[in-house]
């Protein structure tokens, strides 16, 4: 039976020698593993690109199979700059790694409707990966409460706290002051505040590894 959907394409794995497996995020379906048959007239799927999707899901294969992908705008000049490309991996890359087996979860592909058209907005992106996992963080559920001013956090019990001893322009005051949606410009404080939020995640999340795409970040935000 075909079946339509809006969804975000989040991972793609090779399925045999002729056939990829891509893994999208939609608002009806949660994750969805679909089977395509790529040829060279197709273009490829963008990474984080949100598409209307063509699908069946009673195929001979386990998973459902790829009619067609759509996608709901048409990529511009700033979706190819070497920055937005790096952010788009990494948040296709978070998603697909926290997000469980077809879990169905309206607040999420919301938020990341949101998500994509603030990163369309942005001028300097140096921040937006900080942001991204900040609002992220919300939807799974760890986002940790915020003080007014905080240098210091507890990863094992999500708290925050101040220290005067600890350096204000810290990654951990940098990931406070994200969240209660503060303008960072400090790279430094803001390369520990990723690291920091990724480690956090990671205690929380079964199997969470970004470790490549983190490393993009850092090569691509020196």
């Amino acid at each position: 039976m075909n079946q339509t959907t809006q969804a975000f394409f989040i991972h793609r794995s090779p399925f045999s020698t002729k056939a990829q497996l891509n893994s999208f995020f939609s608002k009806e379906h949660g994750l969805l593993e679909l089977v395509s048959f790529p040829s060279k007239k197709q273009a490829a799927l963008f990474p984080f690109g949100l598409y209307e999707l063509e699908f069946t899901t009673t195929p001979k294969f386990g998973q459902g199979t790829l009619r067609n992908a759509t996608p709901m705008e048409w990529f511009n000049t700033q979706d190819f700059d070497p920055h937005v490309i790096a952010i788009r991996y990494f948040m296709a890359d978070v998603v697909y790694q926290s997000i469980a087996y077809k879990n169905k979860d309206e607040e999420a592909f919301n938020m990341l409707v949101s998500l994509k058209n603030e990163l369309a907005q942005q001028v300097d992106y140096y921040a937006y990966p900080c942001v991204f996992l900040a609002q992220w963080m919300k939807v799974l559920g760890i986002l940790p409460e915020p003080l007014e001013q905080a240098n210091v956090f507890n990863m094992h019990e999500g708290v925050f706290h101040y220290d005067e001893q600890v350096n204000p322009t810290s990654g951990a005051a940098a990931f406070n002051s994200l969240i209660q949606n503060h303008i960072q410009e400090n790279k430094r404080a803001l390369k520990e505040a990723l690291d920091l939020m990724l480690e956090y995640i990671e205690l929380h999340v079964p199997k969470f590894n970004v470790n490549n795409t983190r490393m993009i970040i850092h090569e691509i935000f020196h």
